[in-house]
């Protein structure tokens, strides 16, 4: 696993992208020592380089924003909503943001955004729903609209264990929705799939177009990330 000294982030800031001020050598190589946190930093990585392969190869489709979760750990979202005159305020870091956009039927742009989060099977149900509570906030409080400058936003959880997991995930999330008595929209917004053990093993058109995600509720009828 490499990670770019105080030189390439130097040269990545000059070509205008944003990377954090703090730098330690050290800090990276103790993160690298860390197994469960680089494979999941791997594992996301994966998800983007395919997401950039589907790019090539769906003409029709273009990414115009891309962030790692670095981004947002150096930029996390604060949203705050007020529930029978409740405040609740939450933070979220989301494991990556992708902003698709494509050319609909009457010719005009479509932009389709997803904030990523990636499970590897380690959290329990607590802490599931605790970061399901965090984006059921956020998506009620509509920050998205002012921090992406978009009108709907899809929140998709992707597992690299098996499809129990996803009905795991699943029934989490019915347990939390059921809480505050959320609405179908808002349900729907969130996704669920599995990948397998090798982002090798699917297509990039596979995980963006096929129908593979699952709502909360809906045993039936997956779904495609991007909506076709």
């Amino acid at each position: 696993m490499y990670a770019l000294d105080r030189k390439g982030l130097n040269y990545l800031q000059a070509q205008g992208v944003d990377v954090r001020e703090y730098f330690r050598p050290s800090q990276d190589e103790d993160t690298a020592r860390n197994f469960l946190f680089r494979e999941h930093i791997l594992a996301i990585s994966d998800i983007l380089i395919h997401a950039l392969l589907f790019e090539k190869t769906e003409t029709s489709y273009r990414i115009n924003s891309m962030l790692h979760e670095r981004f947002f750990k150096n930029h996390p979202m604060k949203a705050t909503y007020t529930r029978n005159n409740k405040e609740e305020t939450k933070t979220i870091v989301p494991d990556a943001y992708l902003e698709f956009a494509c050319t609909g039927q009457n010719g005009k742009d479509v932009t389709i955004p997803v904030m990523l989060e990636l499970d590897r099977g380690t959290e329990d149900q607590k802490f599931f729903r605790k970061r399901l509570r965090a984006y059921i906030v956020f998506l009620r409080s509509r920050e998205f609209e002012k921090l992406f400058e978009v009108k709907n936003i899809t929140v998709a959880f992707a597992t690299t264990k098996n499809h129990n997991r996803v009905g795991k995930m699943r029934e989490w999330a019915r347990r939390e929705l059921a809480v505050t008595s959320e609405p179908k929209w808002l349900s729907d917004l969130f996704l669920f799939t599995s990948l397998p053990e090798t982002m090798d093993g699917i297509e990039p058109r596979q995980l963006f177009l096929d129908p593979v995600w699952y709502v909360p509720s809906d045993d039936e009828n997956p779904v495609s990330l991007l909506g076709e």
